[in-house]
């Protein structure tokens, strides 16, 4: 759970914690930036390493069973 001042938005509050929410007012969802910066390098390695790919690898890394309905998302 990320606290936040009353005189920060929600967004200043996750990037202050190293993340980005996906909506600059009320975000329901948060990704980390060390998660995006890892998707970073590895399109400079390989350009063709898909999304999906990337999301499987996240799923796997965390254990997490990869819905179908997720990656249609991206």
């Amino acid at each position: 759970c990320i606290t936040r001042p009353a005189d920060r938005s929600a967004a200043e509050a996750l990037i202050l914690h190293g993340y980005l929410g996906n909506s600059p007012l009320y975000p329901s969802v948060a990704i980390s930036l060390k998660t995006l910066e890892l998707l970073r390098v590895l399109k400079l390695v390989k350009a063709s390493f898909s999304i999906e790919a990337f999301a499987k690898l996240i799923c796997h890394f965390y254990y997490v069973r990869l819905s179908r309905a997720w990656i249609y998302i991206w």
